[in-house]
């Protein structure tokens, strides 16, 4: 909960916080007390004790002024306040005992410890904004309790012990004669004695209260000790704040001001920029283009590995087809046409026929297969580019996208037929055997098994016999040719076709957008001036930002400096942005 009140200690920012008792029942509020009090943030702590009811201090105060004693940085902040101790001024024994329990208990300096009456010298301060028109408060301040007693002889807490104050506390110097009339109700002589004394009673009964001396104290405290403290730490915190916000507002405010505010010059300031933005849009490209490739030859392209991981699969499955519809017969008869006068094929030709057979079926597929991929490779950079800040910069300025999709479009079909003959060669490599082959005992075996089959007769039926064995030998031969041209040395023919035709067009072409500043002039020529109108104004709506945020911190600097001169601190000033 929170509430104002006009209050001179709460000048300049201070803020009073009312914590639970120490002696709260609930244990969790006593602790949130003590948070309080021992919070370094707190410039002071003002403790109000009711020693004064009994003459006696509780052991939870005890604990306090323990807790105090030893720790020097909370000692030199609190204010003791001792209330209600007009309930002495009636009582000599209890004004003995309070004495004693004060001079034993207390080790602050005398002058932070403070006798005090709130209830008098609050209403005594209020009562000085009333007189004799609203009957001295009962009109208006004690309104609202008097309309709610009983009896005749009944009167608010203040005017019961402000009478009480005027008979029995012998405080009035021998000028306020006041005696009670027996006939008078209490506020009958309320009204009366104000009448008779006014505001000079009320101001003697404020002094004796001895509000107005702690009022007073708190106040030079916060004023000319904690103030001072507070505000060189708040300096020294903001110094680098200040300095980074004036070398950031500083260079803006220059370059913002040196922006030409005529639609015409700055027509011709922009076109004089069309060289550099070109230059600019072309690197950009280029270097777009040299990542891409990186990314790919890198393999941290998720789509090219998917694409690549394909090509693999396929190549493999193909394999396996081909191998399943491998057939002697079909072999054979393909041996007996391409030799019209013979009528017996040797098993060597057979062999030779099987090997041509599956190259060229696994050609069709890396084929197919590899130019699925540069086509993917050329979707994936064409979505990159169309997403490029240098793209969109390039339609601003020539209105198109300088022939990039053209250039593109042309470089695509060129690695097209690139890969294709890469991917034919590749394959054309696999009708021959491999340099292991008949080094592989048991696919010397597996050959010695063929030929001992297929060499039974002159005829045709015996190779048929041999057609497992000739497909199982086929299938040694082939797995590892796949696998190195999967694992070893497919993977940086897609690479060299097209990296260096792809980094050679994209440097050529950087050229080109340089080359185009007469497309750009004639184009931004139709659309500068509006341009350079809303330029104008976006600057100035930025400067006008820009100062009135200056004005801000000027006008605070300026208040913290004057703080600081009015200290003699001169040497601490914060600087100002001009």
């Amino acid at each position: 909960m929170s509430t104002t009140a006009t209050i001179p200690c709460l000048r300049g920012g201070n803020v009073l916080i009312d914590t639970p008792g120490i002696d709260a029942p609930i244990k969790e509020h006593a602790e949130l007390a003590y948070r309080c009090i021992n919070d370094p943030e707190a410039s002071a702590v003002i403790v109000v004790y009711q020693i004064a009811a009994s003459g006696e201090i509780i052991q939870e105060e005890i604990e306090l002024l323990e807790n105090i004693k030893n720790n020097p940085g909370l000692r030199d902040r609190v204010f003791h306040v001792i209330n209600r101790i007009d309930q002495t001024w009636f009582d000599a024994d209890l004004r003995e005992k309070v004495n004693n329990t004060i001079a034993k208990s207390f080790y602050s300096p005398p002058d932070r410890v403070y006798r005090t009456s709130g209830l008098l010298g609050f209403y005594g301060s209020q009562l000085l904004k009333c007189s004799d028109r609203d009957r001295y408060g009962l009109d208006s301040l004690f309104a609202n309790e008097i309309s709610k007693l009983k009896q005749r002889t009944d009167a608010p807490k203040f005017i019961s012990e402000f009478l009480r104050y005027c008979i029995f506390s012998y405080k009035l110097p021998s000028k306020f004669r006041i005696q009670l009339d027996t006939d008078k109700t209490p506020l009958e002589s309320y009204e009366l004695i104000l009448q008779r004394y006014g505001h000079e009673l009320i101001q003697h009964m404020i002094k004796d209260s001895e509000v107005e001396i702690f009022r007073s104290d708190i106040s030079r405290y916060l004023r000319e000790e904690k103030y001072p403290q507070l505000l060189e730490q708040l300096v020294s915190d903001l110094q680098n704040v200040c300095i980074n916000l004036s070398n950031l507002y500083q260079p803006e405010l220059h370059e913002l001001k040196q922006q030409p505010n005529d639609i015409e010059a700055l027509k011709q300031t922009k076109l004089l920029d069309l060289s550099q933005e070109l230059k600019i849009a072309g690197d950009e490209f280029y270097r777009h283009i040299d990542q891409f490739l990186n990314r790919i030859k890198g393999g941290q392209s998720p789509e090219a590995e998917q694409d690549y991981k394909r090509l693999k699969n396929n190549l493999v499955t193909s394999l396996e087809q081909l191998l399943r519809q491998f057939s002697v017969a079909t072999i054979y008869q393909q041996a007996l046409d391409s030799h019209p006068t013979n009528s017996v094929v040797p098993v060597m030709g057979i062999l030779a026929e099987a090997f041509y057979y599956l190259a060229n079926g696994l050609k069709k597929t890396l084929v197919e297969s590899s130019q699925e991929v540069i086509k993917n490779l050329f979707k994936q950079l064409r979505r990159e580019i169309y997403q490029q800040p240098y793209y969109r910069e390039l339609f601003r300025l020539l209105g198109n996208d300088s022939g990039i999709d053209q250039m593109l479009a042309k470089l695509e079909e060129e690695v097209l037929t690139s890969i294709t003959t890469v991917a034919r060669i590749e394959c054309d490599r696999y009708v021959r055997e491999r340099e292991d082959f008949y080094h592989d005992t048991q696919g010397v075996m597996k050959l010695r098994e063929v030929l001992r089959k297929a060499c039974n007769t002159f005829d045709a039926s015996s190779m048929f016999e041999a057609e497992t064995e000739l497909r199982e030998l086929l299938k040694m031969d082939f797995v590892h040719k796949i696998k190195k041209t999967i694992e070893v040395t497919y993977r940086a023919a897609i690479a060299t076709a097209i990296t260096e035709p792809l980094l050679t067009a994209a440097k050529q072409h950087s050229q080109e957008i340089l080359q185009q500043q007469q497309q750009a002039r004639e184009h931004l020529g139709k659309t500068l001036e509006k341009e350079a109108a809303e330029s104008i104004e976006h600057n100035a709506a930025k400067l006008k930002e820009l100062e009135g945020k200056i004005a801000m911190y000027n006008e605070a600097v300026t208040g913290i400096n004057r703080c600081l001169e009015q200290q003699g601190r001169d040497r601490q000033k914060l600087p100002l942005i001009l």
